[in-house]
């Protein structure tokens, strides 16, 4: 056990603590929800709609899909496929919009969309939410997809479900499919 410190309080206390009101501000909106556990470590793990997100994301089999061949617009147009199929719609706006289109009032945050960071979006998968990731530098530059439930994945390289330039990750990182391009994740809270 820890020695008290000068003004009387343990510092593990202090951290623990710390951490509740930590958790507590995440789950403010509604988006992450406090674990029964709150206060203590917690290991990531796919529950039972997230394995239902699996199934779905494994039922299209992408690499065999011939409405998938690589290049960045079926990128974009997987994304959107995968999104409807689980019952969040995108709207007919160009890919170099959609990351307005996410964090907009009116738009993306108005159906329960916020834009997270890297592990954020990959719980959000776990728990079976919908969660994206989307590359947009330029026109010819746009790539996106679709964050795969994966408990063994890395909070700083998701996996993800996607169609790049030259492959289909059916699933891979994000580092194999934006091979180190700016990245923005977004989750759907609900």
């Amino acid at each position: 056990m820890s020695p008290p410190n000068r003004k009387g309080n343990d510092p593990a206390q202090a951290k623990q603590a710390a951490f509740r009101a930590y958790q507590s501000r995440r789950s403010a909106d509604g988006f992450e929800a406090v674990p029964s556990s709150a206060g203590s470590m917690w290991k990531a793990f796919v529950g039972p709609r997230g394995e239902r997100l699996r199934a779905l994301l494994q039922a299209f089999h992408v690499g065999e899909n011939p409405r998938y061949p690589p290049s960045p617009e079926t990128s974009i147009q997987l994304m959107r496929d995968l999104l409807e199929r689980m019952g969040a719609t995108l709207p007919d706006v160009p890919a170099m919009r959609l990351c307005e289109w996410f964090t907009s009032a009116q738009g993306g945050r108005a159906q329960g969309w916020r834009e997270v960071p890297s592990g954020l979006a990959q719980t959000a998968a776990n728990d079976g939410r919908a969660a994206v990731v989307v590359c947009a530098l330029g026109p010819d530059e746009t790539l996106a997809g679709v964050i795969y439930p994966d408990e063994s994945s890395s909070a700083s390289n998701p996996t993800v479900l996607m169609v790049s330039e030259a492959e289909w990750l059916d699933p891979g990182t994000v580092l194999q499919g934006f091979r180190g391009k700016p990245v923005r994740y977004f989750a759907q809270s609900v």
